[in-house]
């Protein structure tokens, strides 16, 4: 049975979020298992130790007398018996660990759909990049987007078409960031950038880039139509400015952004700068 738990998330902008995932895909799952491992490892070596001890008691009772040499050997074959035990266990361990590893970061930190990081993972790097902007006295900047005339896609030509989209502009935009900044999916048809080191001035232009980038993106219907209408609305923010937290700047990006939304999309919205920024490109 498949158990899934809902992240309920602040009132984002105009909507309350609720986030989708399942328990044993999250990134504490990996901290478990890299955990359960060393246990598993630290129990196998003591295995070990326990069999070269057995041996070597052994031998010191036979050098006495205590014990016969056919007791050496019963013990000795005991003992190695033990030690290839050990041995075959911590290479499967290690082998089957490393994949489960590989198979929970995929699952843990990417969108299944798009390919690119998935909103549980956004949210954790972006409470981690405040805290780093915190400590180094550095400006963080924050590019909330949201795709225009999406919903004309899925009606018209219907969810595979507007999922082959989706991906599409994923990696579009993906392919368009800076090799510093992270890309992230936030559900539906909303994407996050989180840009360190970067002040509101060159996040605005980033954010100009990923609109003139996506204009590029385009898809055939089945009835030979060429869907190349998409575009972007985007809202930007700066720590520590437009908030403190990693929730009060996606809040205040998902606002400027459906800002720009009304202003006619195909715009940016900024918090000092609601009218000059919302400039169609």
């Amino acid at each position: 049975m498949q158990l899934t738990q809902t992240i309920k998330a602040e009132k984002v902008g105009h909507r309350d979020f609720e986030r989708m995932y399942e328990p044993g895909n999250g990134i504490d799952d990996l901290k478990r298992l890299r955990i359960t491992r060393r246990r598993f490892k630290s129990v196998l070596v003591l295995m070990g130790v326990f069999s070269l001890c057995l041996v070597c008691h052994t031998a010191f009772r036979v050098e006495h007398g205590a014990y016969s040499f056919a007791d050496l050997v019963a013990f000795g074959l005991l003992a190695m018996t033990y030690l290839l035990i050990c041995i075959d266990q911590m290479s499967c361990l290690s082998t089957l660990s490393c994949q489960s590893i590989e198979r929970l970061e995929t699952m843990a930190l990417l969108d299944d759909l798009t390919g690119v990081y998935n909103f549980a993972y956004m949210r954790y790097r972006l409470s981690e990049e405040i805290t780093r902007a915190e400590r180094n006295g550095r400006p963080l900047s924050v590019i909330c987007i949201d795709l225009d005339n999406f919903k004309q896609v899925n009606d018209q030509y219907g969810h595979h078409a507007g999922n082959e989209v989706l991906r599409k502009v994923a990696q579009c935009l993906k392919s368009s960031q800076r090799a510093s900044d992270l890309f992230g999916r936030l559900g539906g048809d909303e994407f996050l950038v989180i840009l360190p080191d970067t002040p509101r001035e060159e996040a605005v232009n980033a954010a100009y880039r990923l609109l003139r980038a996506v204009k590029s993106v385009f898809y055939e219907a089945p009835d030979g139509t060429l869907v190349d209408y998409i575009r972007l609305s985007a809202g930007i923010t700066q720590y520590p400015d437009n908030g403190s937290d990693a929730d009060s700047l996606l809040a205040q990006a998902d606002r400027e952004m459906y800002h720009a939304k009304r202003m006619g999309g195909n715009r940016i919205g900024t918090v000092e700068q609601k009218i000059t920024s919302n400039v169609q490109v």
